[in-house]
């Protein structure tokens, strides 16, 4: 058995780690451009459901905006500000990986 003493801190980081990196919200291209901080929330829906997946470069501009990087060769990356716990320096993004002819072939979370 843990005594109480050891248990406390664990089950308050539990808590935290679930309040901030579990919520999750269905992609909603206006809140995504209007802020930046809950984007984080919408990342697993883009990801799981495909949603970017076959889209032009164009089109990924158009339905996400224009406040991206370009990190790698055909890649763009949107910071999805994602909470840190603790002093974390990772820098968290959304990483869009294009074919050659600028098509969406891969997207997944990153951190720079």
């Amino acid at each position: 058995m843990i005594p109480s003493a050891l248990s406390t801190p664990f089950v308050f980081g539990l808590i935290l780690y679930s309040v901030l990196y579990l919520p999750k919200l269905d992609f909603d291209k206006t809140k995504w451009k209007q802020n930046v901080t809950t984007r984080h929330k919408m990342t697993k829906d883009i990801i799981d459901n495909k949603l970017l997946i076959g889209l032009t470069k164009n089109e990924v501009i158009e339905l996400l905006g224009k406040d991206y990087s370009e990190p790698f060769e055909k890649s763009i990356a949107y910071d999805i500000h994602r909470p840190k716990i603790m002093f974390s320096m990772d820098h968290d993004v959304l990483l869009i990986y294009f074919n050659e002819m600028e098509i969406v072939i891969k997207v997944n979370e990153f951190a720079i």
